[in-house]
C-alpha cells in the first residue's frame, strides 16, 4: 500500500489519466491527512463533484437507502408466523417469571455466558404467542441497523474514510448470512444483534477522537469515554465473545486501506487498542474459568449435575491445536464463502485464490519496483503484523476451545473480515484501470450478488420453517383437545427439510426433528384455545419416524402429529457433519451405531478421515411409556424409571436397580411390558401434576391420576391405595379435578 504513490507517479507520465483516476480512487477510501476537512475532499470524491455532495455532506441520506437494501431481504419473515430451532422453547416454560426459566439457562451459564443467559430470559418475557415473534425479529432488525449505522459513523468520523467505501463496506458486512440468523432466529438476538450492537457501540467510544482537555493530566478523569468503550465489550464477552470480537474489524480496515501518513499517526494507537481488547478476551476467559465457574458451582445444584448435550461446549481451551486441523475446510467453506454459502459450495476456494493471488503480485511488484532491496519496509511489516494478528484472533473461537465447531454465528468476527479482505482485493485490481468507471461497477456488482444471495436465503428459510409450524398447527385442531393429556411427534429424520433448495441451517434440523422443541406444539394448542397453564402440563415426545411407522408401536403414539405427512425432504444439507451437534435418527431394529441410513453413509465417509463427532450426551427418545423414560446414550437404548437421576459416568449404569437396556427401542419397550406391576413399584416413579388444587395434590403413577390429600404421604406400594380414605382417583386429570371440586362442593 505504500508504494502506490511511487507506482503511479512512475507511469503518470505514460497514462496522464491514471494519476487523476488513482487520486479520486485514494480519496474515495482514505483521508491522508486526518485535519483535512470535507470541502477540499468532496472535489476529488468517488464519483464526481454531482454526487459528491450526497456522499459527502448528505451520506446519512444515502445510509437511508443502503438500510432500504439491508431490509428487503427480511420482508418475508414479517409476513409468515413461525419460530427457528429453539425459540419454541419459549413455550416450554413460564417466561413471565424471572430470569433463568429458559431451559438453557443453566447451559448458558456452564459455558461463561452468564449476562447473554440473564439478558435472553428477559427478552423472551415480552413473548405472548407466535404472532409476536415478528416484533421480535423487527426489533433485531432495527438493532442491526443502528449497529450499520454506527459502524459508518466510525468510519467516517473517527478515522475520516469517505462516505462511499464506508457505506459500501457495511452494506456488505451485514448482508452476511450469519446477521440473517442473528435477525430470523429470534433466540440469537442477544447472542447475535444485540452482541453486535455493543461490539461497534464500544469501539465507537474508543476510537472516539481525544480532546485537548483529555491530553492534559490536569483534566485526566478516572473514567473516560475510552474506558467506557472497552467496558462495553468486556460485557459483550459474558453475552457471546466470537460476536463481542466483532470491533476488531475496524483496525483491520484501517490495516489495509488507511493512507500512508495517517497510518503512520493512528498505528500506535490502533496496536494498543487491538492489545487492549486481546487482553480483555483473556481476562474475560480466566474470570470465567477460575471465578465465575467455581462460584456457581457451590451455589447451584442445577449447574453441578449439568450434563453437557455433546462434546462441543466444553469450557476450556484444547491442548494440541493440530487436532483441530480438520475444521479448517468447514472453517473456510462458510467464512470465505461470503455471501453464496449454500448455494456455490466451491467458492470459497476462488475468494482465498483471488485474495491469496494479489498479495502475491503485490509482493512481486514492490520486488520489481524496489529491485530487490528493502521491499518491504517497516510501515509495511506492521500492516501484515496488523492482518495476520486480526485474521488468528477472529478465527480463535473455532480452533481454541476445546470441542469447538464450526457454525455461522461463531464466524460472523472471521466472516466480516473476509469481506474487507475480498473489498481490498478487488479495490487492488480495479487500481490499474479507469477507476472511476471500474471500481464503481465492480462494487455495484458485489452489492447486487450480496442482495440477491441474501433474498433466495432468507425467503426459502422463513418458507421451510413457516411451512413446519403450519403443519402442525393444522395437526393440532384436528385433535380432541377436551380430552388430550399427550401429544406426540413422529419426528422427520435428522437434516430433513421441507422447502427444496439450498437452505442453511446453523444446527441442521429443524423444531420438530429435535425432541427438546416441545413448543412447537404448546404454542399450536395455545393458539387452538388451550390456556397456558393446560399447555404446559400435556405430555409432549417426540419419536423418529422410523419407530413410528411400526404398526406395534403406532397404538402407543396416538394422538399424535405425524410429521411424515408434511413433506419432509430427507437430503442431508451440503459441509461436514461435525457441524452442530449430531442428533441421529433411530431405528426400530437392532443397531449398534443408531443413525438413519442417509446420516449413516455419510458418516461412514467422514469417519473415514477423522471428522465426524459422535453424539456424547443422552437424547430423550419416548417419555413417560408405563412409567419409564426410554433414552438414546452413546449408541445405546436406556429405559430409566421416571423420577430415577441417572448418573452417565457410571460404568455400571445399566446394572443399576430398574435401569432396562436394550438394543432397539422395541427391545427397551418390551422389557417394560414384562415388569409385574406388584414387582418394583417404588420404580415407577410418580410424577406431580399440580401442587395445592384446592387442597389436593394431583399426581400420575402407574396408568391412574390419583388426587392425594395434602399432607397425606401415600404409600405407592400399596395395592388398595386408591381405597384409602381421601384419596381420588381417575383415568384423566380433568376427571380428578371434577371428583375434588365434588368433594368440596358436598361438604
Amino acid at each position: 500500500m505504500e508504494y502506490r504513490e511511487n507506482e503511479i507517479s512512475h507511469k503518470s507520465s505514460q497514462d496522464p489519466r491514471l494519476c487523476d483516476n488513482y487520486k479520486g480512487l485514494s480519496d474515495a477510501h482514505n483521508l491522508p491527512v486526518a485535519s483535512q476537512s470535507y470541502d477540499s475532499r468532496e472535489s476529488e470524491a468517488f464519483y464526481g463533484p454531482t454526487a459528491a455532495n450526497i456522499f459527502g455532506y448528505h451520506w446519512r441520506y444515502t445510509f437511508v437507502v443502503c438500510a432500504f437494501l439491508v431490509v428487503v431481504p427480511y420482508l418475508p419473515s414479517f409476513v409468515f408466523e413461525f419460530g427457528v430451532h429453539n425459540d419454541y422453547m419459549i413455550w416450554s416454560y413460564d417466561n413471565r417469571k424471572c430470569c433463568l426459566g429458559f431451559p438453557e439457562s443453566t447451559h448458558l451459564l456452564v459455558v461463561g455466558r452468564p449476562l447473554g443467559a440473564i439478558l435472553l430470559n428477559l427478552h423472551f418475557a415480552a413473548f405472548t404467542g407466535i404472532k409476536s415473534l415478528a416484533i421480535g425479529r423487527g426489533v433485531s432488525l432495527l438493532v442491526i441497523l443502528w449497529a450499520y449505522y454506527l459502524f459508518c459513523v466510525v468510519l467516517i468520523k473517527n478515522y475520516k474514510f469517505a462516505p462511499p467505501f464506508s457505506l459500501t463496506t457495511g452494506l456488505l458486512i451485514f448482508s452476511l448470512p450469519p446477521v440473517a440468523l442473528y435477525v430470523v432466529w429470534l433466540t440469537n438476538f442477544v447472542p447475535g444483534s444485540l452482541t453486535v450492537f455493543m461490539s461497534v457501540l464500544g469501539y465507537f467510544l474508543i476510537s472516539l477522537p481525544l480532546k485537548d482537555s483529555e491530553t492534559t493530566s490536569k483534566n485526566h478523569t478516572v473514567i473516560s469515554r475510552r474506558h467506557l468503550g472497552y467496558a462495553v465489550v468486556f460485557l459483550s464477552f459474558f453475552i457471546y465473545p466470537p460476536v463481542g470480537i466483532f470491533c476488531l474489524v475496524f483496525p483491520l480496515i484501517c490495516a489495509l486501506f488507511m493512507g500512508r501518513d495517517q497510518w503512520a499517526r493512528e498505528r500506535g494507537r490502533i496496536w494498543a487498542q487491538i492489545g487492549t481488547i486481546v487482553s480483555l478476551l483473556v481476562l474475560y476467559f480466566f474470570v470465567t474459568k477460575f471465578v465465575l465457574m467455581p462460584i456457581l458451582w457451590q451455589m447451584s445444584q442445577a449447574v453441578r449435575e449439568y450434563v453437557l448435550p455433546t462434546e462441543n461446549y466444553q469450557f476450556s481451551l484444547s491442548i494440541d491445536i493440530w487436532k483441530r486441523l480438520f475444521l479448517v475446510n468447514e472453517f473456510a467453506a462458510i467464512t470465505f464463502n461470503l455471501w453464496t454459502s449454500n448455494y456455490i459450495p466451491g467458492f470459497h476456494f476462488a475468494v482465498l485464490v483471488f485474495i491469496a493471488g494479489m498479495i502475491l503480485w503485490k509482493i512481486v511488484r514492490r520486488a520489481g519496483h524496489e529491485g530487490g532491496s528493502q521491499w518491504i519496509d517497516v510501515a509495511s511489516r506492521w500492516r501484515a503484523a496488523t492482518v495476520v494478528v486480526l485474521l488468528a484472533t477472529s478465527a480463535a473461537p473455532v480452533f481454541l476451545p476445546r470441542g469447538g465447531f464450526v457454525a455461522y454465528r461463531i464466524v460472523f468476527t472471521a466472516a466480516s473480515m473476509a469481506v474487507v479482505l475480498f473489498l481490498w482485493a478487488v479495490y487492488e485490481v480495479c487500481s490499474w484501470w479507469d477507476s472511476r468507471r471500474t471500481l464503481p461497477a465492480a462494487v455495484a456488482v458485489v452489492v447486487g450478488i450480496a442482495i440477491v444471495f441474501s433474498s433466495l436465503r432468507i425467503h426459502l428459510f422463513v418458507a421451510n420453517v413457516n411451512r413446519e409450524y403450519e403443519f402442525v398447527r393444522s395437526s393440532i385442531r384436528w385433535l380432541e383437545l377436551d380430552k388430550l393429556t399427550k401429544v406426540v411427534v413422529v419426528s422427520p429424520k435428522w437434516g430433513a427439510q421441507i422447502v427444496r433448495g439450498s437452505l442453511f441451517y446453523d444446527f441442521r434440523y429443524m423444531g420438530t426433528n429435535f425432541a427438546r422443541m416441545d413448543g412447537i406444539v404448546r404454542v399450536a394448542l395455545r393458539e387452538s384455545g388451550m390456556s397456558r397453564r393446560r399447555a404446559r402440563k400435556i405430555n409432549v415426545s417426540f419419536v423418529p419416524d422410523t419407530v413410528g411407522r411400526s404398526a406395534e408401536l403406532r397404538k402407543y403414539f396416538c394422538p399424535c402429529v405425524d410429521m411424515s405427512w408434511a413433506g419432509f425432504q430427507t437430503r442431508i444439507p451440503p459441509f461436514s457433519l461435525a457441524m452442530g451437534p449430531m442428533i441421529p435418527a433411530l431405528s426400530d431394529s437392532p443397531v449398534s451405531v443408531s443413525t438413519s441410513a442417509s446420516v449413516e453413509a455419510s458418516s461412514a465417509s467422514l469417519e473415514a478421515v477423522g471428522r465426524v463427532r459422535r453424539v456424547s450426551g443422552p437424547q430423550m427418545i419416548i417419555e413417560g411409556y408405563a412409567g419409564y423414560n426410554i433414552v438414546l446414550y452413546r449408541s445405546r437404548i436406556y429405559g430409566f424409571p421416571q423420577g430415577f437421576k441417572p448418573d452417565y459416568t457410571d460404568p455400571n449404569l445399566s446394572r443399576r436397580k430398574g435401569v432396562l437396556t436394550g438394543r432397539s427401542v422395541k427391545e427397551v419397550m418390551n422389557a417394560v411390558d414384562r415388569i409385574p406391576k406388584n414387582e418394583n413399584i417404588g420404580l415407577r416413579a410418580p410424577r406431580l401434576i399440580a401442587e395445592n388444587y384446592k387442597g389436593y395434590n394431583i399426581v400420575s403413577f402407574d396408568g391412574s391420576i390419583y388426587g392425594f390429600p395434602q399432607g397425606m404421604s401415600p404409600d405407592y406400594g400399596d395395592p388398595d391405595l386408591a381405597r384409602k380414605p381421601g384419596v381420588v382417583v381417575a383415568t384423566s386429570e380433568d376427571a380428578v379435578r371434577a371428583l375434588i371440586d365434588d368433594k368440596r362442593v358436598s361438604k
